[in-house]
């Protein structure tokens, strides 16, 4: 009986622990396909400047895109956070697992988490990426020859667009590489202190 129970614990931690990771896994790669058709959205518009759009259609094209951004990224933020704020929690569980496998020898069951915080760091990632592309935009456009007597009215469209503010906004905060790679370090470091203090205390 004492067996039996043992092998019956380990096949239902076993099986809860494989559908938790597929459904964030599965989440994450949703929102990594959003925030990545995202991406291609600004790279179309962009695209679109360099070959043939007039000077006179560029803010309005580029007023719809933001919309579509800005609409997108409050669809998905409340998952988006979720996700994070269990990436937060999952981090110091994952090295205080590594800890205590690495002394045991068992690194391979390591690679389980793992494969879940990688995903759901891409899909910030990939999200920050997003208004870090918005923010080069204005720099390309001024770099673009739309035809003489066009200087005053280019000027113009790039105030608009840095005035705009396009990006990835979570809770009406503009998310960024810089800003999620600040966030990373400091986080890790107090997993690795917490992981660290359970595991030598």
């Amino acid at each position: 009986p004492g067996y039996i129970g043992r092998v019956v614990s380990v096949v239902l931690q076993t099986t809860l622990f494989a559908v938790l990771t597929g459904v964030i896994f599965g989440l994450s790669f949703t929102f990594v396909c959003v925030c990545g058709s995202l991406n291609r959205l600004i790279d179309t518009f962009c695209c679109e400047v360099i070959d043939h759009m007039d000077i006179s259609e560029v803010a309005e094209v580029w007023n719809l895109t933001q919309a579509v951004l800005r609409k997108a990224s409050g669809s998905i933020t409340h998952g988006l956070v979720a996700l994070c704020v269990t990436l937060a929690f999952v981090l110091p569980l994952m090295l205080l697992d590594v800890l205590l496998h690495a002394q045991r020898g068992h690194h391979y069951l390591c690679f389980a988490p793992l494969i879940v915080v990688c995903g759901v760091a891409l899909m910030a990632f990939i999200a920050a990426r997003i208004s870090d592309k918005c923010s080069r935009v204005p720099h390309l456009i001024n770099a673009v020859s739309f035809g003489v007597g066009t200087d005053a009215q280019r000027q113009q469209v790039v105030d608009y667009i840095v005035g705009s503010g396009a990006g990835f906004y979570v809770f009406s905060t503009r998310l960024t590489t810089v800003m999620l790679i600040k966030f990373a370090y400091g986080w890790a470091v107090v997993a690795m202190g917490i992981a660290s203090k359970v595991v030598f205390a």
